[in-house]
C-alpha cells in the first residue's frame, strides 16, 4: 500500500475513487464539492436523488460517508462524507474528522475499490487547522491500511502548495 501527497486537482484523479468533503444535504457547495458537483453535475445530481430516495436518507450526520457513481469524472465513484466544522474550544472535531476517513476507507474496502484521492478534509473554508488535520489525516488512513489490506493507494491531494508542502513534511 502506497500514501502518496501530490498538488493536483482532486476532480482529475484516475483513481478508483475520490472523496468529496460534503455537506449534509449532498447539495453543491464551496470549493471541491462545488468543482465536483459542476464537472459531474447531470449524472451526480440523478444518482444522489436516487440514493436519497432509496435510502430515505435525507440528511447525513458528521462523519457519515456514502458512495455514488462517477458522473462525468475519471474516477468510478465518488465518496461523500460530511465534514466536522472546528471548534476552537473542544477536541470533538479531532474525532469527527477521522470518522470521516475511516468512513470513507469502509466503503473503499466494501466496494472494492483498490485506489482512492482524499481531499483535506475540512481545512478550506471548514477552518480546521490544516497542521492538525493533515496529522490526523495521515495517521488515520495509515492506522486503517495497517488494519484493513485491500487497498494499493491512498493519495491526499491539495490544491495548494502551502498545503503540499504541510503534507509532504508529516510524511517525512
Amino acid at each position: 500500500m502506497k500514501i502518496n501527497i501530490i498538488q493536483w486537482d482532486i476532480i482529475e484523479q484516475n483513481t478508483d475513487a475520490i472523496v468529496n468533503s460534503a455537506n449534509p444535504r449532498l447539495s453543491p457547495w464551496w470549493w471541491i464539492s462545488g468543482r465536483i458537483h459542476q464537472k459531474a453535475w447531470t449524472d451526480l445530481a440523478f444518482d444522489l436523488n436516487k440514493l436519497i430516495k432509496e435510502t430515505d436518507l435525507w440528511f447525513l450526520e458528521t462523519w457519515d460517508a456514502i458512495v455514488s457513481h462517477w458522473g462525468n469524472l475519471l474516477a468510478k465513484y465518488i465518496i461523500h462524507t460530511v465534514w466536522p466544522k472546528y471548534a476552537i474550544h473542544t477536541e470533538k472535531w479531532k474525532d469527527l474528522l477521522a470518522k470521516c476517513y475511516i468512513s470513507c476507507l469502509n466503503i473503499a474496502i466494501e466496494k472494492w475499490i483498490r485506489t482512492i484521492s482524499f481531499p483535506s478534509i475540512s481545512t478550506g473554508i471548514y477552518w480546521c487547522p490544516i497542521q492538525e488535520a493533515s496529522v490526523i489525516a495521515i495517521n488515520t488512513v495509515k492506522n486503517f491500511i495497517d488494519q484493513n489490506p485491500g487497498i494499493d493507494e491512498v493519495r491526499f491531494v491539495l490544491l495548494s502548495e502551502s498545503d503540499y508542502k504541510i503534507y509532504q513534511n508529516i510524511m517525512s
